[in-house]
């Protein structure tokens, strides 16, 4: 049976996260920016370099494979919210994958929860952390907006 624990990219994570953005760089490549009150004034920055599959839910849209009922999710500290960075242990949806069945590699399931999204990724290898200023995502946001734009 799959189960969910808590998990920390970085030491002091906050109860809750208000959004979280993905960019797919290249096959294997994907950033993921997660906005929340970190204390600095700026972005958490996930960039997974051995991604091998990603799953992005509205909030109430998300399926918990795997769950009968309500699932069992961390809670922040002092919180009635889910903890934000959870791994998944034992997940279906890993060991399921192609990584899995063909080549033996069971990826780790990560799922970051957030106010707006839910994001589930599947990764070879943990990710890479660094921060980014709320500019630099407006930026690269409004040039994908731009895309395709008469």
């Amino acid at each position: 049976m799959q189960t969910f624990k808590s998990w920390r990219p970085i030491e002091h994570v906050p109860q809750y996260l208000s959004g979280v953005f993905i960019l797919q760089h290249f096959a294997g490549s994907m950033t993921v920016v997660c906005d929340g009150d970190f204390g600095n004034g700026q972005l958490l920055v996930l960039r997974f370099e051995g991604f091998r599959a990603v799953a992005t839910h509205e909030e109430f849209d998300h399926q918990w494979p795997g769950e009968s009922g309500v699932p069992k999710l961390p809670k922040s500290p002092g919180g009635n919210w889910t903890f934000p960075f959870l791994q998944v242990e034992n997940s279906e949806w890993a060991a399921d994958s192609v990584q899995a069945v063909t080549f033996g590699r069971t990826p780790c399931h990560y799922s970051i929860v957030s106010g707006s999204d839910i994001v589930d990724i599947l990764s070879l290898e943990p990710p890479d952390v660094s921060w980014t200023s709320v500019e630099s995502v407006e930026l690269v946001m409004q040039a994908a907006a731009n895309l395709g734009a008469a």
